[in-house]
């Protein structure tokens, strides 16, 4: 642990480059878990309109 704290020490000017792939990160995880739940909610209502028990309205 010693050794990484004095790794970062050195490398303390590339700071916002580390808090940009970390927001990075959360986003790219938090896409992968949201995208299962798009599609899921899509494929429902898609299967609504195709079962009639929902109107479709393209205007």
């Amino acid at each position: 642990m010693r050794a990484l704290l004095r790794l970062f020490s050195f490398t303390r000017e590339l700071t916002p480059f580390y808090v940009v792939i970390i927001i990075a990160s959360i986003v790219t995880a938090a896409a992968t878990i949201v995208v299962p739940f798009l599609i899921g909610a899509a494929t429902d209502a898609i299967v609504a309109i195709v079962d009639g028990t929902t109107t479709f309205d393209a205007g």
